[in-house]
């Protein structure tokens, strides 16, 4: 891999806290005046991108910015239940050895991140950033290579959701597409990223 930074989404794609998603989902839907999902509804979900979820479940946009912000205070006290991606550890330690500069780019908060990599002892990363914007991350990934003096094709961005390969796309940067997280294989294969896994292992051969 010709790269010298590889930047992670978290959610889904470092920890495993879908489930975790989908509960603190419900209980904003609730407090949304949006009607609770079942499993198969959750499910169905991740089949669609941000702007089309938001459609479905009819949630009016200015209420958005609310949402994340009460979201990530409910996730902040489900941390400690959080674990990593089965494999995802191990991975990343192979990663940091074979020198690469590894950081966090996440709609989580940077609190709630840095208290789950303490607790796991992978304190491992260059940098967290929290990016509040639901819609893209393209203008974050900018700033941070900007920031790092590093050109677009020297790094990897890797993330569980379609808003992660268009953002990557827009700005031309590659982008590694992970099923085990909150958007299923064929939704991203629909938004044609440059390589798709389906375990955390794979990352090393890419």
């Amino acid at each position: 891999m010709n790269k010298k930074m590889i930047i992670f989404d978290f959610d889904g794609t470092i920890a495993d806290s879908i489930s975790f998603i989908f509960e603190t989902a419900n209980i904003l839907a609730e407090k949304a005046g949006v009607k609770k999902l079942n499993t198969e509804e959750l499910n169905l979900l991740r089949t669609k991108s941000p702007m089309e979820i938001i459609k479905t479940l009819k949630i009016p946009l200015y209420k958005i910015p609310f949402l994340l912000r009460d979201g990530r205070r409910l996730m902040h006290e489900k941390m400690e239940k959080i674990k990593f991606v089965d494999g995802m550890e191990e991975v990343l330690i192979e990663l940091k050895s074979r020198g690469y500069r590894l950081g966090i780019l996440s709609s989580n908060s940077k609190e709630n991140i840095v208290k789950f990599l303490k607790k796991h002892r992978m304190e491992i990363f260059d940098f967290v950033h929290s990016e509040l914007n639901l819609f893209g991350k393209d203008g974050a990934l900018t700033r941070i290579i900007k920031e790092n003096n590093l050109n677009k094709n020297e790094v990897l961005y890797v993330g569980d959701e379609v808003r992660d390969i268009e953002s990557c796309l827009k700005i031309g940067l590659e982008v590694v597409a992970v099923t085990w997280g909150f958007n299923s294989r064929k939704i991203l294969q629909e938004y044609h990223p440059q390589h798709i896994i389906d375990k955390p292992e794979e990352l090393l051969m890419i």
